[in-house]
């Protein structure tokens, strides 16, 4: 690590209220440095950062009295500069928001990886250090003015320009960026992002990495011909600033002029004397403007982190757009599963499937209950696929549910996702539960049709393991828009559910008649069993019988209900 001497005259303030984890963090932190103070909550945090002088803080975030959150604006109102470091156990999109508007420094995951600890430590450090000698040079060149002028005025100049310098591409950086910012007026920024390029580090490593990252820097910068102010903000992020109206705004034939030149760009890399590849560049990028200075680059970053979670190419922010909103809504959808995972508001409702033969057997489907008002998972699904909450969710479903059919023989079904079906330990869970409950061959596992579904060798691995305890596969929302007949043949369900978009309006529209009888019969042909969701009156019960289909299920027969008899 650079700069160890220095290092070693730090003082850190860590904030940790699990024993264990502040013991094990502890650890690594006295390796490099000498002195820490320890505190044990947020509110114990905020006095000691009161009453003392610290050059880094780094901290956790659920604690009690005072969160890390919390805590890290109540020291920025004190302090903008000192940089902070926020630990967590989870990847939760509310700490993520709140983590871009407090400007931390870092924001780590627990286990902390080693490596990217030291990596993160190692940007703190050298910007502290560079600020450091920046101050020292500054404070000295009065005295040493006469003798030194010369020399102080490089060496001022050297530091400065590694402070506002990316050293790989030496291009201006963020640090750069901001300073702009802050004094002047720009009309517009473009935040691009080059997709994948992790994919490129784990594939050939840094050294290709940097090269790889080079050339696309001397690429933009060509492509650019000095029309905006060019800088690099990230890994694998830059920026064309405009600061001039010269009819160049990032109009949308513009930028997708720029965005056509990028597409069609190659990139020769060389690995070794004899071997060379050809890379093409694949971009994400945000356009802001008509905003005040100060949120030109946060509103990009929210616009991009909103287009990529989105699969969109290209995205304008637009305060109408209300990301700012989205972004609420999805914490407070959070919340609430939260809470309801705390009050154990999470509870099944059962809405019957109704076979030809007039036999039912049930889907299990998760709602919250708050205020006496059943909340179904459209409201908070989506908000928390990514959290540890979704998997809590899982687990409860699977145990209430296995709880009320335990005594009895009617067949039921459980919803999972893609991320259900890798998650290891949830897998784990669902066999011990098979084991404990003793279901017998009564519950069918509908997987939801995404494009991750045909993955078929992970589908298909996790299929083999439910066989050994009888538990039957449906793919759900069949013809929902990633619909492939041939991963039938790949993974053989029990069941397919055709989407209710192709049966809700099925009395009305011919096509989709021909869609649903043409997947009926072809399902029939492979002895795959086919049920209709989205029954809503007689009439479409009655063309779906006639057309065969084994089993119905919708509000015609029943809506989802919190209690059954059995």
């Amino acid at each position: 690590m650079k700069n160890l001497s220095y290092i070693k005259t730090l003082k850190v303030l860590f904030v940790e209220d699990n024993i264990e984890a502040r013991e094990t963090t502890l650890g690594m932190l006295s390796n490099l440095f000498d002195n820490i103070v320890i505190a044990i909550d947020g509110q114990d945090g905020y006095e000691k950062f009161l009453h003392d002088k610290f050059d880094i803080i780094i901290s956790d975030i659920n604690m009690p009295n005072m969160n890390g959150i919390e805590m890290s604006k109540k020291i920025r109102e004190k302090n903008k500069n000192i940089p902070i470091l926020i630990l967590s156990a989870y990847s939760e999109l509310e700490y993520f928001i709140e983590t871009i508007k407090i400007g931390v420094e870092g924001y780590l995951i627990k286990p902390i990886d080693l490596e990217q600890f030291i990596h993160t430590i190692n940007k703190v450090v050298d910007k502290l250090y560079l600020q450091y000698q920046l101050i020292e040079y500054q404070n000295n060149l009065e005295q040493k003015v006469k003798e030194q002028t010369e020399q102080i005025r490089l060496k001022n100049k050297d530091l400065l320009y590694q402070y506002y310098y990316d050293q790989l591409t030496s291009l201006p950086n963020r640090n750069s960026l901001l300073k702009v910012l802050q004094e002047k007026e720009p009309n517009g920024i473009m935040l691009i992002d080059i997709n994948g390029f992790s994919i490129i580090n784990d594939l050939y490593g840094t050294d290709v990495g940097d090269q790889v990252l080079i050339s696309i820097a001397n690429f933009l910068e060509h492509l650019n011909n000095e029309r905006y102010s060019f800088y690099r903000v990230g890994i694998d992020q830059f920026v064309f600033l405009d600061l001039v109206d010269n009819n160049l705004n990032f109009t949308k034939e513009v930028v997708s002029q720029i965005l056509d030149k990028i597409e069609k760009a190659n990139i020769d890399i060389k690995l070794d004397d004899s071997t060379f590849i050809d890379l093409h560049i694949s971009v994400t990028v945000s356009i802001s403007s008509n905003t005040n200075d100060e949120s030109l680059l946060k509103n990009a970053e929210i616009a991009l982190h909103h287009a990529k979670k989105n699969n969109i190419h290209m995205i304008y922010y637009d305060k109408n757009m209300h990301l700012e909103d989205t972004y609420q809504k999805e914490i407070d959808a959070v919340k609430l599963v939260k809470q309801a995972i705390e009050d154990d508001k999470i509870v099944p409702y059962y809405q019957p499937i109704v076979k030809s033969d007039g036999t039912r057997s049930f889907e299990c489907l998760a709602r919250v209950i708050t205020n006496d008002e059943a909340i179904s998972p459209k409201k908070f699904l989506k908000a928390i696929s990514n959290t540890r909450y979704y998997s809590k969710l899982t687990r409860i479903m699977i145990e209430k549910s296995f709880q009320r059919f335990q005594s009895c023989n009617t067949e039921f079904s459980l919803n999972f996702m893609f991320n259900d079906i890798i998650n290891e330990p949830l897998i784990e869970y669902l066999e011990k539960q098979l084991e404990l409950y003793n279901i017998n061959g009564r519950l069918t596992i509908e997987i939801i049709e995404n494009e991750c579904i045909e993955n078929f060798k992970i589908l298909n691995a996790f299929i083999k393991r439910m066989k050994k305890y009888n538990v039957r596969i449906a793919i759900d929302d069949f013809g929902s828009g990633y619909s492939n007949f041939s991963y039938l043949l790949n993974m053989n369900p029990d069941f397919i559910k055709v989407d209710g978009s192709l049966i809700r309006n099925i009395h009305l529209n011919s096509k989709e008649a021909i869609i649903v009888k043409t997947i009926i019969n072809f399902a029939k042909n492979l002895n795959i069993k086919v049920v209709c969701e989205y029954v809503h009156n007689e009439e479409i019960y009655n063309i779906l019988n006639s057309m065969g289909a084994d089993a119905f299920q919708g509000n015609y027969f029943s809506e989802p209900k919190r209690f059954i008899l059995d």
